[in-house]
């Protein structure tokens, strides 16, 4: 994977459609106990395309936004896989369904968007844990 397109992964400005909220890098969207993280969206034709869901659960709001996958890479660093398995025999087609977080033991190139939301929602319990 060229490591080049993810230099500014943390570098992020994600904003709310409704209630024009923005998150301005990686750690203040997960830290942000009013958003939760859905699941994500696949374009298995262009991997970097891919889509990670939010909603931005504020009394006032309530709406889903779309944060490209791409921007959370650098939250991966663990062993790169390059051959895409969507739909074939060995994949669960978690990827598939675009509600679905659970984590993924496919060797896989979507692995690490598997692997990235499942380090954000153990990130988003450990600080609801440390808010109680």
């Amino acid at each position: 994977m060229n490591r080049e397109l993810y230099t500014d992964s943390l570098k992020l400005t994600a904003s709310c459609k409704k209630c024009h909220q923005s998150w301005h890098s990686v750690e203040e969207l997960i830290d942000d106990p009013a958003v939760t993280l859905n699941g994500f969206q696949v374009f298995p034709f262009d991997l970097h395309q891919g889509l990670l869901l939010f909603t931005h659960r504020r009394k006032d709001c309530g709406s889903t936004f779309a944060v490209p996958v791409v921007m959370f890479r650098s939250l991966y660093d663990r062993m790169e896989y390059t051959e895409l398995n969507l739909g074939k025999e060995t994949c669960p087609g978690y990827c598939l369904d675009s509600a679905n977080t659970d984590a993924c033991d496919d060797h896989c190139s979507l692995h690490w968007v598997r692997v990235v939301m499942q380090i954000i929602m153990e990130r988003k319990r450990a600080l609801q844990y440390s808010a109680e």
